[in-house]
């Protein structure tokens, strides 16, 4: 029998695969526990590489999931190479590290696949982590905040990625909530309210960019799911969880929304402002790393050499760029790094939830899976804007752990 395979006696009668533990786990763990939660993903990868190597696990896929394992495969490819060509004097392997999750998820697919018995509900299992883990994040945050911690970060190093994935589960863990008996609507609301405040207390002013959007995305889920009364009815409960949410906050968020009107009113790239400095510099990457593309724009500069290139280039203008590790713009990042050509396996992997989706089956589910990939994609694509959506250990993980839910339930046995 296939490890994955093995069950958990969780409730009796309805016993719980090590399958689905690990589908509860990527949504659990990042929030509390930060990098444990790739650990936890790159364990459950070689477990499904020891079941495909030794013939437990057939390596094949249903035709609805083919589009997402093609673009994981090319993604992790040409950064692969990238790593490989222009490490001159780097560390190689450490930057094919950066994207390994992508080159993961074939393996779990296939093997978490087969083993998921068929009342698992591979989305619910993940919400249900995510549910989890945002009331947990809070916890953290307020122990943090009350420590006299500037910005609270969770089971994470960096608060930038801890408030982007607090903002991101707050609306993932209103997935199914129609579905959900009054616990577990409870549950549900307590998480929404939970990592939105999470979020704020972290001060990520670039995972608040993408709110909006999530709030759509739900809502338009929620009018699918149960009509234009519920609709009505659901922004009114958002709204009252939204107002608990920034009175949990309170003065970090009201002093850091002041900070961010102050930036922008003093804002001037000839000058080295602390109160200023973050957009100013983002400002001068965003500038010169698109001068760096335009000069070389096929293959780019390697992962090396892009926040080099650029800050030679504002150099020759009489800027000032400090050293980072990437352009703070996943779009502009991957151009420079790998040119047009890592461009177009990054928009491909931004699409792969969402073709998932709409290719799966239209059955009562197809909605779940549209709205996880909307929420996925949104937040990766909108939050990338002025920070990172991949190349962070956690961040890959939460997205491919939400790919994996989506594509999981595109070709899950549902019991008949």
């Amino acid at each position: 029998m296939p490890f994955l395979t093995r069950r958990l006696e969780a409730q009796p009668g309805r016993p719980f695969t090590i399958a689905a533990a690990f589908l509860v786990a990527f949504g659990f763990l990042p929030l509390p526990f930060g990098s444990v939660a790739s650990l936890t993903m790159a364990l459950c990868a070689l477990i499904a590489l020891a079941q495909v190597a030794t013939r437990t696990t057939p390596l094949s896929f249903p035709p609805p999931v083919r589009f997402a394992v093609v673009a994981c495969l090319l993604y992790f490819a040409v950064d692969a190479l990238s790593a490989v060509i222009y490490q001159s004097h780097g560390q190689p392997l450490a930057a094919m590290g950066a994207s390994l999750q992508f080159a993961f998820f074939p393996l779990m697919l296939a093997a978490l696949g087969q083993a998921l018995a068929p009342h698992e509900d591979p989305i619910r299992l993940f919400v249900r982590g995510a549910r989890i883990g945002a009331i947990l994040a809070l916890i953290l945050a307020v122990i943090e905040a009350l420590s006299g911690v500037d910005r609270p970060r969770g089971g994470m190093i960096n608060p930038i990625p801890f408030g982007s994935v607090a903002a991101l589960f707050a609306f993932v863990s209103l997935i199914g909530i129609d579905r959900d008996d009054a616990r577990g609507r409870i549950l549900a609301g307590v998480a929404f309210t939970s990592g939105l405040a999470a979020s704020f207390l972290s001060q990520s002013r670039g995972g608040w960019i993408a709110l909006p959007v999530f709030v759509v995305i739900f809502l338009a889920y929620l009018r699918a799911r149960l009509g234009t009364r519920a609709l009505l009815a659901g922004v009114a409960v958002l709204a009252a969880l939204t107002v608990i949410a920034v009175a949990v906050a309170g003065p970090t968020l009201r002093d850091r929304m002041r900070e961010t009107i102050v930036m922008f009113e003093v804002s001037d790239l000839s000058r080295n402002d602390p109160e200023s400095r973050s957009l100013d510099q983002r400002v001068l990457l965003w500038i010169y790393g698109w001068k760096a593309f335009k000069d070389r724009p096929v293959l780019g500069y390697g992962p090396e050499q892009r926040v080099e290139v650029t800050q030679s280039l504002a150099r020759d203008d009489g800027y000032r760029i400090i050293p980072f590790g990437h352009l703070h713009n996943e779009f502009l990042t991957e151009a420079v790094s790998n040119g047009i050509v890592g461009l177009a396996t990054l928009l491909l992997v931004l699409a792969a939830p969402v073709v998932t989706a709409l290719r799966s089956a239209r059955d009562s589910l197809r909605s779940d899976r549209i709205a996880l990939a909307a929420l996925a994609v949104a937040g990766a694509g909108l939050n990338g804007l002025t920070a990172l959506a991949f190349g962070h250990d956690i961040l890959n993980t939460v997205y491919v752990g939400a790919l994996l839910a989506v594509a999981l339930s595109a070709s899950w046995r549902q019991p008949g």
